[in-house]
């Protein structure tokens, strides 16, 4: 009589167990996706911002000017 109660409880529980664990392994891959798409985005960002300020510094006349000496007075780009 009690295993006329008890496989029915136990097919229920083991159901449940194993919708509850698929719904939050989902779940966090979902969020995990989103936290990696966010961290990319703002990655592509900072990388964007460095190569503008690099393009702004090797663009600027005295940067230009330094090298222009520093290369007349150390040819070959030997250390002086």
């Amino acid at each position: 009589m009690a295993l006329l109660v008890a496989v029915p409880l136990l097919i229920a529980i083991i159901v449940s167990y194993n919708t509850s664990t698929n719904k939050a392994k989902s779940d966090a891959l979902d969020l995990l996706n989103s936290n990696a798409k966010m961290l990319e985005s703002e990655f592509a960002n900072v990388i964007e911002k460095n190569v503008v300020g690099l393009q702004s510094f090797a663009a600027a006349p005295s940067t230009i000017t330094y090298l222009n000496t520093y290369s007349k007075e150390c040819p070959g780009y030997s250390y002086c």
